[in-house]
């Protein structure tokens, strides 16, 4: 009954976390306007936007068709970061195939929408070695040729964003359990002490809506220095709150996803915009929006569903 009342709501296009129960970290939405709207709007030329996209599946040989709606809000911001799941396969006889793409038409059409920003794609999860080194290899070439970065394979977890700040890739799935969300100790985060940090982490239980209690427990123990904890692998959209001055974004969903059923084809895109201070770098604008992806005549369509200016 659960689910089902879950399902409904995601069909009428509400956040179900509204309706959860009392205790903090089911009230994910604390609404902290930095100053009126329109000095938010206001982007410093030094200010560094970031905008995450969620989970990308398998979509075989589709291009990739943004609503303009969708494209116009997302705009162009200096990075676009995203979690791959699947690989670009070419020949038949490769493992997974039916989960993976057949071509790399989906991320050139991905590259065409956003010419002047810097595509990154995590590989930080559980689900790139159910492929050969071989085939990954031949996967991350031909997106580093269509200007699309890789990170998130060791020795790459970090990407410098600019002086003392960074983006930091890490897995915390146990592959023992193969389906228990257990992060990994957080000495293995390896995060600078006299640096600021945003993490794309790969955690959580799958078509769960809820933040599991190991992820929140885990969360606790991050240092003050981390900005942003922003999660994917849940495949369904959770909440987004601020905590202890940190923003933590539970799971963004699907941002395509090849298939059916109605929550998993919804996503959430998460926008950042950190700003330099006298000391520090901080959060200076936070918007965030519900999409949904659908196919239609060989393409992924993502669209725009609802939006939400600010934090």
């Amino acid at each position: 009954m659960k689910t089902r009342r879950i399902d409904l709501l995601y069909r009428l296009r509400w956040p179900w976390w509204y309706l959860r129960g009392n205790r903090p970290s089911a009230r994910p939405f604390k609404w902290v306007p930095k100053g009126d709207k329109a000095s938010q709007e206001t982007k410093d030329p030094q200010d560094i936007e970031l905008v995450f996209l969620g989970d990308l599946l398998g979509m075989g040989s589709q291009k990739l068709e943004l609503s303009r709606e969708l494209q116009s809000w997302m705009g162009e911001p200096n990075y676009i970061v995203f979690n791959l799941e699947a690989q670009v396969q070419t020949a038949n006889h490769l493992p997974l195939l039916k989960q993976s793409f057949r071509d790399f038409s989906f991320f050139e059409s991905l590259r065409e929408s956003f010419l002047k920003t810097k595509l990154i794609a995590g590989v930080a999860n559980n689900h790139f070695h159910d492929f050969d080194s071989q085939s990954r290899k031949n996967c991350f070439d031909g997106l580093i040729e269509r200007g699309i970065l890789v990170c998130g394979e060791e020795g790459q977890e970090t990407l410098d964003l600019a002086p003392k700040l960074n983006l930091k890739f890490h897995t915390a799935w146990v592959e023992d359990t193969n389906q228990k969300p257990g992060p990994s100790p957080i000495e293995d985060l390896k995060l600078e002490k006299n640096a600021q940090h945003i993490l794309f982490l790969h955690a959580g239980q799958e078509f769960s809506v809820a933040p599991a209690k190991e992820l929140e427990e885990f969360e606790a123990t991050l240092p003050q220095n981390l900005l942003a904890l922003v999660c994917h692998h849940t495949h369904r959209p959770s909440g987004i709150e601020w905590r202890k001055q940190r923003l933590v974004a539970w799971g963004l969903g699907n941002f395509c996803t090849p298939f059916g059923g109605n929550p998993v084809r919804w996503g959430q895109v998460l926008k950042l915009r950190l700003s330099r201070g006298e000391s520090a770098w901080r959060i200076s604008h936070v918007d965030w929006s519900f999409l949904k992806c659908r196919r239609v005549s060989g393409k992924s369509v993502v669209e725009l569903q609802e939006s939400y200016p600010y934090l």
